[in-house]
């Protein structure tokens, strides 16, 4: 299970030094349990789309939030084929996956009031 949110730092857990109470975590810490090698972006897109991917923001196609897409590479903000995400190597080997919440790696003509594809 992947558990994402949105603009918190490592330091904002009381794991690594942070105000916010996260005993859970700081006992899985504890037990060697650490996962601090991670680049992050500025922007919350680019930095889902690197956790995704395992891969640069940029080599996935997400060098900015897809609402500000461009033609330029590694500014369309769609993920190629050849950065497929930890879901899709899920899906692969027989497991199901899904993604609740926010997600602004979905380009704006890709959604809808409605559904989101």
């Amino acid at each position: 299970m992947i558990i994402l949110l949105d603009d918190v730092g490592f330091g904002m857990t009381s794991t690594f030094g942070g105000s916010i109470p996260t005993p859970n975590l700081t006992k899985l810490a504890d037990n060697g349990l650490k996962y601090n090698r991670f680049h992050t972006t500025a922007i919350c897109g680019p930095s889902r789309a690197a956790l995704l991917t395992g891969r640069n923001h940029h080599v996935s196609g997400n060098g900015f939030l897809a609402e500000w897409a461009t033609g330029f590479p590694s500014y369309t903000t769609l993920m190629k084929k050849s950065t497929g995400t930890v879901a899709q190597v899920l899906k692969y080997n027989g497991i199901n996956t899904s993604w609740f919440g926010k997600n602004h790696n979905t380009a704006d003509w890709e959604t809808s009031a409605s559904r989101t594809i």
